[in-house]
């Protein structure tokens, strides 16, 4: 969220612009039952808030696409919290950045130690 939120401000990023849930990239949900129906379209803005309220990994994983795991690293870097950050997209260990922290840590490490 925060490097979306970054993002915006600094580089234009637009939260209302529309993704789409495709069946690929749908995973497991947190709940019983994802919170996202295929074909559905809608504001990055909303994935952003089902990422957040609803620990929704599906809109965590579209997030991701549209701010890269990459940069969500630097920023929490430049934040001081080099520890914290997002190696891959949730269930996608294939699209480590950071595979070796990946292999140690799974997709994240979001503990904020130094």
């Amino acid at each position: 969220m925060v490097e979306a939120y970054r993002q915006a401000e600094q580089e234009g990023l637009d939260l209302g612009q529309m993704v789409t849930l495709e069946e690929d990239d749908k995973v497991r949900a947190r709940a019983s039952s994802p919170t996202i129906l295929e074909g559905a379209t809608f504001p990055l803005r909303d994935a952003i808030r089902l990422m957040i309220a609803y620990s929704d990994n599906t809109a965590t994983n579209l997030v991701l696409d549209a701010v890269g795991i990459p940069s969500t690293a630097a920023t929490m870097e430049e934040l001081g919290l080099p520890n914290s950050k997002i190696h891959s997209k949730v269930y996608r260990r294939e699209t480590s950045a950071f595979p070796e922290r990946s292999a140690e840590f799974g997709s994240a490490r979001p503990t904020p130690t130094r």
